[in-house]
């Protein structure tokens, strides 16, 4: 302990109460009180920002995968084919392959449930969930001091429930769905711990900024994929997006089960009171980066701020109803375009971060790389 500047009294520190004796028998220091905490070094914030990010990159390839399965073993729902074709695309791209994942009318729904559920277990694809469930393990055991015992313990199961993925025998699209259900109540578990347990510090705050960023661009590439084209089976699609991002129920007390681009895009892109939007995790980065150390020397905004702010202001300023609006090629250039101009501004933004606050002695990790 320190004795403060010019203190002279002193207590006993103990987990009973004290008699007046025992105080006059012991001069004990007094501690300061303190709210510190802050002291965090570029490295460890270097790994809680990818954890973040390991975590939600891992969440939304649980919660497309699981969207894709069901699909699947409804019979009633997988005779479409433009639904498990948008899906699949979604996937493509979420999983950064080169060639995307084809769907048509008449394939044997048996054999495309093996191979999902042989994608879902397969550990080459690096954007894929168990590398990012392996991303996650890795960088929580370097920050292991950092992490509460009921937060280890969760990320604990999480790898129990990777290996479990990795090493079980024969899986049906059941069994395969259940441990995805499993796992996505991890995720869960982990973001209430977060938000309700830690205190804003800068450890949490560089956590929460890599999964609002991984958010925001998984999102985003749902909506391309699956409102970017107008599909014969629209309302379907847009049902399973919404499913996909847990607003379904939020939708429906809007609107009922009238499915529209229009609403949906408000809901997913611009609405910020919705915690899935790209709204909300705009308005989170902007506020985690004006909350950053910064050079008393400099009276304007940082770059990380300025790239924040920019990419918040573009979804605020935008006309949901424009951005719908349908091409003589059954597209929506005007939203393409908008979701590409967010798709530089987020990796501009990580970059940012990255040079401003995290590791300079290892090579960078891009933004959609595997980290």
């Amino acid at each position: 302990m320190q004795r403060g500047a010019g203190s002279k009294d002193t207590w006993v520190l103990t987990d009973g109460p004290v008699s007046p004796l025992t105080l006059l028998g012991h001069r004990e220091e007094r501690l300061l009180l303190s709210r510190s905490g802050n002291d965090l070094p570029s490295r460890v914030a270097d790994n809680l920002y990818w954890l973040g990010r390991y975590l939600e990159r891992a969440e939304a390839s649980a919660r497309l995968l699981r969207r894709i399965l069901a699909r699947l073993l409804d019979d009633t729902h997988s005779a479409e084919p433009s639904v498990l074709s948008a899906m699949f695309t979604s996937l493509s791209v979420q999983y950064e392959l080169g060639e995307p994942l084809a769907w048509h009318a008449g394939m044997d729904v048996a054999a495309v449930e093996r191979d999902v559920i042989g994608f879902l277990r397969s550990g080459s694809h690096g954007a894929g969930l168990l590398p990012s469930l392996a991303g996650v393990h890795r960088t929580a055991s370097v920050v292991r001091d950092r992490i509460s015992r009921d937060t280890w313990h969760v990320l604990s199961q999480m790898a129990r429930q990777r290996d479990a993925l990795l090493y079980a025998g024969t899986m049906s699209a059941g069994d395969a769905n259940e441990a995805l259900d499993g796992l996505i109540m991890l995720f869960g578990a982990f973001a209430g711990l977060q938000n309700e347990n830690l205190s804003r510090t800068y450890g949490f705050r560089f956590t929460d900024m890599g999964r609002r960023l991984e958010r925001a661009r998984s999102t985003a590439t749902l909506l391309n994929a699956m409102v970017g084209v107008v599909h014969p089976d629209e309302a379907s699609v847009l049902s399973e997006l919404l499913e996909a991002l847990d607003n379904g129920i939020t939708y429906r007390r809007r609107y009922q089960d009238v499915m529209q681009a229009a609403p949906t895009l408000d809901l997913v892109l611009t609405d910020e009171s919705n915690p899935r939007s790209i709204a909300f995790q705009l308005v989170a980065l902007h506020e985690h980066v004006r909350a950053l150390p910064r050079s008393a020397e400099e009276p304007l905004r940082t770059r990380e701020e300025r790239v924040a702010l920019a990419a918040l202001t573009s979804v605020r300023l935008a006309d949901v109803e424009a951005l719908c609006e349908v091409s003589a090629h059954a597209e929506r250039p005007l939203l393409t375009a908008h979701l590409a101009e967010l798709g530089r501004h987020l990796p501009a933004l990580s970059d940012a971060i990255t040079e401003s606050y995290l590791v300079h002695a290892v090579p960078r990790r891009a933004f959609g790389s595997e980290g």
